[in-house]
């Protein structure tokens, strides 16, 4: 007997009259929702995720990689995670408006073929082929030129046609498709999510009105926002007009199928807001400050940390490198933003003295400036150093007490953020040798003049500071049954913890659920603990999630994705029917804040 995910393959082989029947039918649904320009769109990009696909799936040209016959080019790898996920990188890079070509819709329906890989039970195959047999149907086949019509109608009309297509027959009979493969067990795989997602797309509502023909409509406004060259004026404007309960829904009911189907979030912080200011225009403001500065390594990563820490910006940098840290699949981008979100705006006083204000001098090599005709090294006292000046030049091998005076001062000014600025610009900087130069020669005179029985220096630097002091306790409810939460608890809170970490820009280590406790049949208040500098920072990031709660802005998409992978009324027993998954609209928002208590 074959394996499950090859058998899949060839009974659908790409040489069968009613594969390419079908895929021309998928494909037409697929094809008419993307809406696209050559703005953004990188082609030398996308040339190096060719090559990186093809030799990831084993094929000198991806046209090769076919699935069905074994003895075809790249059979061998079509269904292997390294060749899935090439192929979804380079497909990732055609949402960035690249024009429709035919390369694109090739690389398109390849990955399209390889969500039906590895079905999870035999009987999802069977379902998959009764789906993909009844969109090859004379019944299929009308519902998609009645879909086709819909997205083609003018406006009076549109709303109507749509609702014949959603709300009619053919809505029911694909309603009908999905969940019986659910209630198969099929929830979790990509072919099932797949189809979810193409219906859940085209007749997704917000207030009663399908949100499909709008967002077809706003492909101009997209390209407008998500250009960084836009003015930030211009792009504020765009964004009050994109940013609809259309749009943010559409945005929410992505980010679900996201992982499963690779798909492109990034537009998620497009509508991210600080009261009433949208936080990219202020953030993209921001950073042209800080591109335009002059200053490098060291210095440009300090100054950065003061610029994007500004009281103006609120948590606005923090929640979109949460949002970023969440997307991306490079190791060493996640480095970055988690040291950016933990160490760019520690404020140990709880006054407003910042740490990159501390290290301002430091960063721009105060330290390190050398005297003429010298080379200053962290290890010089023979007067190469201009500073500090009391500590040029050593009589001795012992550190002068003048010196150690004078370095105490600094090491009691630079407290914990010396070490965790450090943290900040090993990760953030590629130069490591500057890095090693800044913090080179204050870290000797520590080291030389400090120690616990010198009179004038008795303390030496201190440790990074500590992040989570303090903590503060956030209750908020969910539309989520408490009975479901307690048979999938581990699964719940990972996936909570991701949302609200997001959604208030912190790390997932510093937030934890503490308790649960069901305020109705479907409803249940999650009460979770979040670690805080201080008491300051405590009321920064409660005020931050009061103001989300009253814009509607805090999304628990992977709550909701994971819920609605598992669960369906009249499906599984877990389930409360009054919570439960409406098939073509799910959103799973904060619902209120309950408390927020400094333990």
């Amino acid at each position: 007997r074959e394996p499950e995910s090859k058998r899949v393959r060839k009974f659908f082989s790409p040489t069968t009259t009613n594969k390419k029947q079908i895929h021309l039918c998928v494909m037409l649904l697929v094809l008419l929702a993307l809406v696209g320009c050559a703005l953004g769109c990188d082609t030398g990009l996308i040339a190096s995720r060719v090559g990186t696909a093809q030799a990831s799936c084993g094929v000198a040209n991806l046209a090769d990689l076919f699935p069905g016959d074994e003895s075809a080019p790249g059979a061998s790898q079509f269904c292997a995670s390294s060749c899935r996920s090439a192929i979804s990188s380079l497909v990732r890079v055609y949402d960035d408006f690249c024009p429709d070509t035919a390369e694109q819709r090739l690389h398109r329906r390849i990955q399209r073929d390889q969500f039906e890989c590895n079905p999870p039970l035999a009987t999802c195959s069977e379902h998959l082929y009764n789906f993909l047999f009844w969109e090859s149907s004379a019944q299929g086949l009308s519902c998609s030129r009645q879909l086709t019509a819909a997205r083609g109608a003018n406006a009076t009309s549109v709303q109507a046609a749509y609702a014949g297509f959603c709300a009619g027959e053919c809505g029911r009979v694909i309603q009908s498709l999905l969940a019986a493969s659910f209630a198969a067990g099929c929830g979790p795989w990509s072919a099932h999510l797949q189809r979810q997602w193409d219906f859940d797309r085209a007749c997704r509502q917000s207030g009663g009105t399908y949100c499909e023909p709008e967002l077809l409509g706003n492909a101009a406004l997209l390209a407008t926002a998500r250009n960084v060259s836009t003015p930030s004026a211009v792009k504020n404007a765009t964004l009050t007009q994109l940013c609809t309960p259309c749009f943010t829904a559409h945005l929410s009911a992505q980010e679900k199928f996201a992982v499963a189907l690779s798909l492109d979030t990034s537009d998620s912080e497009l509508c991210l807001q600080q009261d009433s200011s949208y936080c990219l225009p202020l953030y993209e403001s921001a950073a042209t400050t800080v591109s335009t500065s002059g200053y490098t390594d060291v210095a440009l990563a300090n100054y950065e940390s003061i610029v994007m820490c500004s009281s103006s910006l609120g948590r606005c940098p923090q929640r979109l490198w949460a949002h970023r840290l969440q997307r991306t699949t490079s190791a060493a981008e996640a480095a970055v933003y988690q040291s950016k979100i933990s160490y760019s705006c520690l404020d140990v006083s709880s006054t407003g003295a910042l740490c990159g204000t501390k290290l301002s001098s430091l960063s721009r090599g105060f330290y390190t400036t050398s005297n003429p005709g010298s080379s200053c090294t962290p290890t010089s006292v023979s007067g190469q150093c201009v500073n500090p000046n009391v500590c040029q030049t050593w009589p001795t091998s012992a550190c002068p007490f003048g010196c150690s005076a004078r370095v105490s001062e600094i090491v009691a000014d630079f407290g914990c953020c010396f070490k965790s600025a450090k943290l900040l610009y090993t990760a953030v900087v590629t130069n490591t040798t500057a890095v090693s130069e800044a913090f080179g020669r204050v870290e000797y005179l520590s080291s030389s003049c400090c120690s616990s029985v010198s009179g004038s220096c008795p303390t030496p630097l201190l440790d990074a500071c500590g992040l989570y002091a303090e903590e503060i306790s956030l209750n908020v409810d969910v539309n989520v049954p408490l009975s479901w939460i307690e048979n999938n608890v581990a699964a719940f809170n990972a996936e909570f913890v991701k949302d609200v970490s997001r959604a208030l820009g912190l790390v997932v280590a510093g937030v934890q659920v503490s308790a649960r406790q069901a305020k109705s049949d479907s409803v249940t208040t999650v009460i979770f603990k979040v670690g805080v500098q201080h008491s300051v920072e405590g009321a920064q990031i409660t005020s931050t999630l009061v103001s989300l709660l009253n814009t509607n802005q805090v999304s628990l998409s992977n709550v909701a994705s994971l819920y609605e992978q598992r669960c369906l009324p009249g499906v599984n027993d877990n389930c409360n029917s009054a919570a439960g998954l409406q098939v073509a609209s799910f959103t799973m928002i904060f619902a209120a804040l309950a408390a927020a208590l400094l333990m």
